[in-house]
């Protein structure tokens, strides 16, 4: 279409040319005849494919004015053509949109680009929105610059990628809500079974009595020393049940379950915990996913790094979720270490159902950064 526009541009100066030299000299009319037939021809075709074409074109002046618009994009407006003549196409944009025809309109009438590709919704004339896929370029007419633009329906396509993108969302929360059901069952079978025959040999023990009184010294150390391994069961269960489901998570939120994590896993090694920009509200799914990364995070530093101190951030930004993780211990040759490595691919193999980013670096004596970034789009 802008080579028919050129041609008839060229045709246009050529045919001026050899009237002006007429007037001077002798010429050949016949190439006159012949150069205004193949003019007329292109303006034909020009018009033909302008006024056939299944999708909606116009054509606009440097005021940004429609000057000339076909069928196709009177029916996919649902205006007349007399309606459409004179208006500017933002008049039929989606406020949200707005912007990005201004860098359309900047684009081609400032840095003068020769052609220019949009995604935008239109608001028809019974007030539905369709999103059109918008393409425009610049031709000259008569000395003129005009802008010739073609509109394409898009919303069918539209449609279907929020359809399989809010799939995607269902079965993310769908894989997340049956991995902490199952947690929530494994904690409770911990609490309610394990628990309980923990503290029903407690109170067994406590009723044990010797009847060889030569024994009773030896029989009161053995049960004490019962006792205390009896207790330290009992505590392992509780911890373990919580690290399974924490329930503070539920009662107060993110940030006091993120400060319990730090408080109960300070020890050998010194967390300092920042949590920043919590007064988003997050979706619960994410929720659990961030609290699930710095606890798995936090133990890989206890576990493997033989750290003496280690800093966890968590920045919870407008787009996207910052966690940083830092340790000054022993570090570790990055795809190499096959024990760290697991724990790592776990964390990266969760992250893929985020559309998370990860990056590790490490420093053998010198200790190891983890960064992660998670879009936001789970914020409500």
């Amino acid at each position: 279409m802008t080579n028919c526009q050129k041609e008839n541009s060229l045709l246009k100066e050529k045919i001026s040319e050899l009237e002006q030299e007429i007037l001077t000299s002798e010429i050949d009319h016949n190439e006159i005849v012949h150069l205004k037939q193949r003019f007329e021809d292109s303006q034909v075709r020009f018009k033909k494919i302008f006024e056939e074409s299944t999708f909606g074109n116009k054509i606009i002046d440097s005021e940004l004015k429609i000057i000339k618009v076909n069928k196709a994009l009177v029916k996919l407006l649902g205006y007349s053509e007399s309606e459409l003549l004179g208006k500017i196409i933002t008049e039929f944009s989606h406020p949200d949109y707005l912007a990005a025809w201004q860098i359309l309109q900047h684009e081609l009438w400032t840095l003068e680009k020769t052609s220019f590709s949009i995604e935008s919704s239109l608001v028809r004339k019974d007030k539905v929105c369709i999103w059109c896929e918008i393409t425009s370029i610049i031709i000259k007419d008569n000395g003129k610059l005009l802008g010739y633009t073609i509109i394409q329906d898009i919303t069918a396509r539209k449609l279907l990628e929020n359809k399989l993108q809010q799939q995607q969302q269902d079965l993310l929360e769908a894989i997340v809500d049956t991995q902490e059901e199952e947690r929530r069952r494994i904690a409770e079978n911990l609490h309610n079974s394990l628990g309980q025959l923990l503290y029903a040999a407690k109170i067994t023990l406590d009723m044990v009595k010797s009847q060889d009184q030569s024994r009773i010294l030896e029989n009161e150390s053995f049960i004490k020393k019962s006792k205390a391994l009896l207790f330290d069961c009992i505590a392992e269960s509780r911890r373990m049940s919580h690290e399974l489901m924490p329930k503070v998570l539920d009662d107060f939120g993110l940030k006091a379950a993120l400060n319990e994590v730090c408080s109960q896993l300070n020890g050998k090694t010194i967390f300092d915990c920042s949590f920043i920009g919590f007064s988003l509200q997050a979706n619960k799914h994410l929720d659990i996913a961030i609290y699930r990364i710095v606890q798995e995070l936090m133990l890989n530093v206890i576990k493997h790094s033989n750290a003496s101190r280690a800093s966890v951030l968590v920045d919870i930004k407008k787009k996207i979720i910052l966690i940083k993780v830092k340790d000054n211990g022993n570090g570790f040759v990055v795809n190499s270490n096959k024990k760290k490595g697991i724990g790592l691919q776990i964390i990266k193999n969760n992250l893929q159902l985020f559309n998370g980013k990860f990056k590790v670096a490490s420093t053998l004596t010198k200790g190891t950064v983890i960064d992660i970034e998670l879009p936001n789009t789970l914020i409500r």
